[in-house]
């Protein structure tokens, strides 16, 4: 199944409000468990100095994300993630604004496809089968 091109997220925040985003992507090339585990710790750093909490899963091919913090944090991280030319196919199901976070203890933390998919039903669609 082919992903669409997904449009910006959405203006309507102030940067201060907390937001939620989720998306998935296609890799160009998979990675192997320890190119995986790299980028799960780059994605630790980076993420803490945004203030950005979330989760990942990575099969395949195909990554489902869910990130979260304040919306000029998340957008600034989706604009990077959007650009990263290890990505294709990006396909966002939205930004909404949150009361609170979901993953506040994890800056970044791998999970599989059916984990996912319990914090965010949508991502159902676009996880492996």
């Amino acid at each position: 199944m082919g992903l669409k091109k997904s449009p910006p997220t959405s203006s309507s925040f102030s940067d201060t409000d907390l937001v939620s985003l989720s998306y998935v992507s296609e890799l160009k090339n998979p990675l192997d468990t320890l190119e995986l585990m790299q980028l799960v710790d780059l994605a630790i750093a980076r993420n803490s100095s945004l203030n950005i909490t979330g989760v990942l899963s990575c099969e395949g091919n195909r990554f489902c994300q869910i990130i979260e913090g304040p919306a000029n944090s998340i957008e600034m991280l989706w604009s990077s993630i959007k650009n990263d030319p290890r990505h294709s196919n990006i396909f966002t199901l939205g930004a909404k604004k949150i009361k609170q976070r979901a993953f506040a203890n994890w800056s970044m933390r791998l999970v599989d496809s059916k984990q996912i998919t319990t914090f965010e039903p949508k991502l159902n669609n676009f996880t492996a089968k």
